[in-house]
């Protein structure tokens, strides 16, 4: 990371209501947008040794209760709603 402070960058950007996410989902384990996301927030806990930078972000976006305005991508040109888990209900996924 080029910004020495960027977990301060981030949490900041998570707090600024004007700031809106995007996150690529390739590359993330699960069957669906929903187990990627959860799967990269409960690889996230305290003490996770596998964790990584993007799962940490993930956790930090699902404890401010902000998933659901989060965008999430992955390859392919077609736009769904997901509505499986509450806490992701609204966001949209590209996929």
């Amino acid at each position: 990371m080029s910004n020495p402070e960027w977990i301060i960058t981030f949490t900041n950007a998570i707090a600024n209501p004007n700031i809106s996410f995007t996150v690529n989902l390739n590359g993330m384990t699960g069957g669906t947008v929903e187990a990627k996301v959860m799967n990269a927030v409960q690889k996230a806990v305290p003490n996770a040794s596998n964790s990584s930078i993007m799962d940490w972000e993930m956790l930090q976006l699902y404890q401010e209760n902000k998933l659901h305005e989060v965008s999430f991508t992955s390859l392919g040109p077609k736009s769904v709603k997901m509505l499986v888990i509450p806490s992701l209900q609204g966001g949209e996924v590209i996929v």
